[in-house]
C-alpha cells in the first residue's frame, strides 16, 4: 500500500513538473513576442507626435510613383481630431448569419469586410475619391518600361520595412491543438507574402468562392518576380496592337494599375505549414502553391481557417459563434487608420436579433431594413428611447443610396428563359413600383442597367420598362404561349408535347424582404397564367445551386462594385463555363463580349462611358435580369459615434469626392 501511494505521489509530482515546464515555455514564448512588440512599438509612430501617416524613407527614382499622398489623412482628419486626440472605446455592430469558416477567400460579404480591417493592400484609396491611391503597405509603385514590349509597363512595388504580421495566440485554438513555437512570434511582411496570395488565389483546385471570383482579375497577371524581401515586380499579360504605320505596341488592361495598387499579402509563414510547424509542401518550387493539389486540399481544411491573421491597423482578437473582436494595432505605421481601441461585431441568427441589439443600446451602428422603418418610428416615440435619450444616447439617421441592386436572374440556358422576348414579358409582368412602395417603404429607386446609379457607367437616358401585364400577355402569345386546356396555366407546344409555363424561383429563405418580394412575384405571375413555385433555401444550398447553375430563376442582389466597374466577371460569355462563375444566368452576347474587350484597354474617360452605355443598352434589350431596384440604406448611429458623413456631400472637406456612402474607418467615439 505504501509503495502504491508513493508511486501515485511520484506520478503527481512528475505531472506537476511537466505542467510547470509547459507554463514556463509558454511564458517565455509570450515574453519573446512581447519584447519584439515593444521593440517595434519604439519605432512605430505615435498619435501624439505624428497625427498623420509617416512616410517611409524613400530613395530618389527616375520613375514616377503611382501612389500619391491623401490630403484627407495628411491634413483634414488631423485638424478634425485636434492635437490631444486619443483613440478610445469599443465600437460595436451586429450582423446576422454565420460563415462556415473565416479564411481569406470565404467569399461571405461580412468575412470580406473583416479581412479588410486587418489586411491592408499595397495602396489605399484616397478617402472619398474613386480610382486614386495613396501609399499603404507599399511606399512606392513605379510604372517602368518593360523590355521587348513597347508601351506595356511593368510595376515595381517597394514595400515599407515597418510592417509586421500578428503572431498567433494559443487561446484562439481548442486545447487539443498545440501550436509550434514557430507561430508564436512576429514576422515582417515580405514580397513572398504577396506572391503567396497570388499563388493561392490562382490554384484551380481551391473552390472557395472568393478565390474563384479573384481569378477573373488576377488571371491577367503573367508573372510576379521577387527581387528581394521588400521589392517585387508585377507583370501583366501584354496585348499587341498593330499601328497604322505597321509597328506593334503593347498595352496592359486598364485595371492592371488599379489591381497593382490594391494588391494583398497573405501570411505564407502561417498558411504554408501544419500546426506542428512543418511545411505542407516539402519541395517549394517557384509556383508550387499555385499548382499543387496537395496544398489545395490542405488549404480547404486548414487548421487556422477560423482565425484571422493580419498586419493592418486592426488585429484579430478572438472569434466565437456569437461574436468576433478586433483590437487596435499600436505598431501600425498609420496611427489614424484606427480611431477606437476595439471593434466588436455580434453574430446573430436572425435579422430581428440585430435590431433588438440596437434598440437595447448594445450596438452603436445599425443598417435598418426597409420593412422595419415603422418599427424605428415606434421605437423613437417609446418611453424606453426617451430614457436613453435623456442619458445622452440619441439615435441619428443618415440615408443614402448604397449601390447594391436586387434582381430576378433568369437562367438564359434553360427553357423558356433562353428567349429574350419571354424575359422581357416577365419584366413587364412584375410591378416594381409596388415592391418599392409596399414592401420597401419607398427606400429604393428604379434602375435600368446593372451598374451603380451614381457611377459614370450608368446610362441615365434609359427609362425602366413599365408595369404592363397586357403587353406581357401579347408578347407571350406571339411566342406561342396560350392556355390551351383551360386550367389557367399558359402552355406551349414544344416538339409535339404540351409544356406548361411552370418554373421554380430560388431565394435565400432567411431574408424576410426576399421572401416577401418573391411571394408577391409568385402572385403577380399567377395572374398572368404562369406558375412560379418558390424554393427558399439556406446560404449553403443557395451557393451550391448558383455554382451548379441548377435553377430556373433566382432572386438575388449584387453589391455594385466601385468605379471602374468590370462587367467581364458577370457578363462575358467566357466566364460561363468557369466553376463558381458570376455569370450564373449563362448570358451570351457577341457584341457585349467585344465591348467588354474594348473596355479592358480603353483609358479615355469619355470613351469608357460610351462603351458602358452601349453594354447597358444591350442588357436592357435582352433582359437577362429583371432589375427590380437599387436599395437605399438607413444608417443609424448612436450619439457617441462621431464624424459620420457622406464624402460626396462634403466637397468642403474633400474636393472632388464622389463616394456616396459613409465610411466607418474615419469614425471615432465621443
Amino acid at each position: 500500500m505504501l509503495r502504491f501511494l508513493f508511486g501515485i505521489i511520484v506520478v503527481f509530482f512528475l505531472g506537476m513538473l511537466y505542467w510547470s515546464s509547459l507554463l514556463q515555455e509558454e511564458a517565455l514564448q509570450a515574453m519573446r513576442v512581447e519584447i519584439e512588440t515593444l521593440r517595434t512599438q519604439e519605432r512605430a509612430p505615435s498619435l501624439a507626435t505624428t497625427p498623420h501617416v509617416t512616410p517611409a524613407t524613400t530613395v530618389p527614382s527616375a520613375f514616377a510613383n503611382i501612389l500619391t499622398s491623401d490630403p484627407y489623412y495628411e491634413k483634414t482628419l488631423p485638424a478634425q481630431l485636434g492635437p490631444s486626440f486619443i483613440p478610445q472605446g469599443t465600437i460595436r455592430a451586429s450582423i446576422y448569419g454565420k460563415p462556415s469558416n473565416i479564411n481569406p477567400f470565404a467569399g461571405w460579404v461580412h468575412t470580406t469586410e473583416w479581412w479588410r480591417y486587418i489586411l491592408p493592400t499595397t495602396g489605399n484609396s484616397h478617402f472619398g475619391i474613386f480610382e486614386t491611391y495613396a501609399p499603404s503597405l507599399a511606399q512606392r509603385i513605379e510604372e517602368r518600361p518593360r523590355k521587348n514590349y513597347p508601351g506595356a509597363p511593368e510595376f515595381w512595388v517597394f514595400l515599407r520595412d515597418d510592417i509586421f504580421w500578428q503572431p498567433l495566440e494559443q487561446k484562439w485554438f481548442p486545447d487539443r491543438l498545440t501550436l509550434a513555437p514557430w507561430f508564436l512570434q512576429s514576422y515582417p511582411v515580405t514580397s513572398a507574402d504577396f506572391k503567396f496570395f497570388y499563388d493561392v488565389a490562382m490554384n484551380a483546385a481551391i473552390s472557395d468562392l472568393g478565390a474563384m471570383g479573384l481569378r477573373t482579375y488576377l488571371g491577367g497577371i503573367e508573372e510576379i518576380e521577387i527581387v528581394d524581401e521588400k521589392t517585387f515586380i508585377i507583370r501583366w499579360k501584354p496585348h499587341p496592337f498593330l499601328q497604322p504605320d505597321g509597328t506593334t505596341v503593347y498595352r496592359n488592361k486598364y485595371i492592371a494599375k488599379i489591381w497593382t495598387a490594391s494588391f494583398t499579402p497573405l501570411p505564407k509563414w502561417l498558411y504554408s505549414r501544419f500546426a506542428d510547424g512543418h511545411p505542407i509542401l516539402e519541395d517549394e518550387a517557384i509556383d508550387s502553391f499555385r499548382t499543387s493539389t496537395i496544398f489545395a486540399q490542405n488549404w480547404m481544411q486548414h487548421w487556422a481557417r477560423n482565425i484571422m491573421v493580419g498586419c493592418g491597423p486592426w488585429l484579430f482578437n478572438g472569434y466565437t459563434e456569437r461574436e468576433i473582436r478586433f483590437k487596435r494595432n499600436p505598431r501600425y505605421f498609420s496611427p489614424l487608420s484606427s480611431l477606437t481601441e476595439e471593434k466588436t461585431i455580434f453574430i446573430r441568427g436572425a435579422q430581428e436579433a440585430t435590431w433588438q441589439d440596437f434598440k437595447a443600446g448594445s450596438v452603436d451602428l445599425f443598417e435598418i431594413p426597409p420593412r422595419q422603418v415603422l418599427d424605428l418610428e415606434d421605437f423613437l416615440a417609446s418611453a424606453d428611447y426617451k430614457k436613453q435619450q435623456a442619458k445622452g444616447d440619441t439615435i441619428h439617421r443618415l440615408d443614402y443610396l448604397d449601390g447594391a441592386f436586387n434582381y430576378v436572374g433568369w437562367n438564359n440556358a434553360r427553357f423558356p428563359f433562353d428567349n429574350a422576348n419571354v424575359r422581357k414579358a416577365m419584366t413587364l409582368a412584375i410591378d416594381r413600383n409596388r415592391i418599392i412602395h409596399t414592401i420597401l417603404n419607398d427606400l429604393a429607386v428604379h434602375i435600368t442597367v446593372p451598374f451603380a446609379p451614381f457611377s459614370p457607367a450608368y446610362n441615365k437616358a434609359l427609362q425602366p420598362l413599365p408595369f404592363d401585364p397586357e403587353k406581357s400577355r401579347q408578347i407571350l402569345a406571339e411566342e406561342g404561349w396560350f392556355d390551351q386546356d383551360g386550367d389557367g396555366i399558359l402552355d406551349k407546344e414544344v416538339n409535339g408535347k404540351r409544356v406548361p409555363f411552370r418554373f421554380q424561383l430560388l431565394y435565400f429563405i432567411k431574408n424576410e424582404n426576399s421572401k416577401a418580394i418573391c411571394e408577391y412575384i409568385t402572385t403577380a405571375l399567377r395572374q398572368m397564367g404562369i406558375e412560379c413555385q418558390l424554393n427558399g433555401v439556406d446560404h449553403a444550398d443557395l451557393s451550391k445551386n448558383i455554382e451548379d447553375k441548377s435553377f430556373d430563376a433566382l432572386f438575388l442582389a449584387w453589391g455594385a462594385s466601385s468605379p471602374p466597374e468590370d462587367p467581364r466577371q458577370i457578363w462575358h460569355s467566357e466566364t460561363i463555363s468557369l466553376k463558381g462563375s458570376s455569370n450564373h444566368v449563362s448570358f451570351r452576347n457577341k457584341e457585349v463580349d467585344k465591348l467588354i474587350e474594348e473596355l479592358d484597354f480603353e483609358s479615355d474617360t469619355r470613351k469608357r462611358a460610351l462603351l458602358y452605355h452601349r453594354i447597358g443598352q444591350i442588357l436592357y434589350d435582352e433582359q437577362p435580369y429583371t432589375l427590380l431596384y437599387a436599395s437605399k440604406t438607413i444608417f443609424l448611429y448612436r450619439d457617441r459615434v462621431q464624424n459620420v458623413f457622406i464624402p460626396a456631400d462634403r466637397q468642403d472637406l474633400i474636393p472632388g469626392a464622389n463616394v456616396p456612402s459613409p465610411a466607418s474607418q474615419v469614425m471615432w467615439l465621443r
